[in-house]
């Protein structure tokens, strides 16, 4: 093997014979190729991390700083008529943060619901009324969960069609609150997940919702919506 300028050549043997075979490869082609099979090996493996990670654990691996924080805050910005309401937590993991969300909304009741059924064990163990539930078959479903006071944490930014799941819920319920980590410049540790680009989902909030009040606060958004008679 051997460089002229930006062009590397691999001379090895015909498998007919003794004669040479020159091959040419374009050294940035090559950069760009290696490059390619690198992301996709980072996002192939993340994504089986999260996997792993996320049946023990669900998703937060820990309550971390920032969510405690975040917390906080909610518990200062929450309107009072989204309060005492009987309380659907979609997508509640093992039921750590749905007791807290509990306390903060004062829910007159609490059900909750998750994919998976080793978190859904632990949330039932928390005294949390759980049941296993698929969103994203849920909102192909013609007769589906409808209620109250709908809560999304931090969940729409793990599935696949998070628009049609939101359409679903905005049809079912009274209420809405949502919080979804924002694409910043670090990602928030012991929370998994890809985060949603800030213009894109507040797009996808314009066109789907459109009459809601968001904030954001320490790398998420929080968004509370209520049915109208326009809506």
């Amino acid at each position: 093997m051997f460089r002229i300028s930006n062009f590397e050549f691999r001379i090895f043997p015909s498998r007919w014979g003794r004669e040479t075979i020159t091959e040419k490869i374009s050294l940035p082609k090559l950069v760009d190729s290696t490059l390619n099979v690198s992301m996709n090996l980072e996002k192939n493996v993340s994504m089986n991390l999260e996997k792993i990670l996320y049946a023990p654990f669900g998703n937060n691996i820990i309550i971390g700083s920032h969510i405690k924080e975040q917390l906080k805050f909610l518990k200062e910005i929450v309107p009072s008529e989204f309060k005492g309401k009987k309380m659907y937590d979609l997508g509640c993991g093992d039921g750590k943060i749905t007791k807290m969300l509990k306390d903060i909304f004062q829910a007159k009741e609490v059900l909750g619901f998750d994919v998976n059924p080793l978190l859904v064990k632990k949330a039932r163990k928390r005294g949390i009324k759980a049941e296993v539930l698929d969103l994203e078959r849920w909102a192909e479903q013609e007769e589906s969960q409808k209620g109250e006071l709908a809560i999304i944490w931090g969940v729409l930014h793990h599935l696949k069609n998070p628009k049609k799941v939101l359409k679903k819920i905005k049809n079912n319920f009274q209420y809405l609150f949502l919080r979804e980590p924002l694409l910043g410049k670090k990602k928030p540790l012991f929370e998994l997940g890809k985060p949603f680009e800030k213009e894109k989902f507040k797009k996808d909030l314009d066109e789907i919702l459109k009459n809601y009040k968001d904030y954001e606060y320490k790398g998420a958004i929080f968004v509370f919506w209520q049915k109208s008679d326009n809506c």
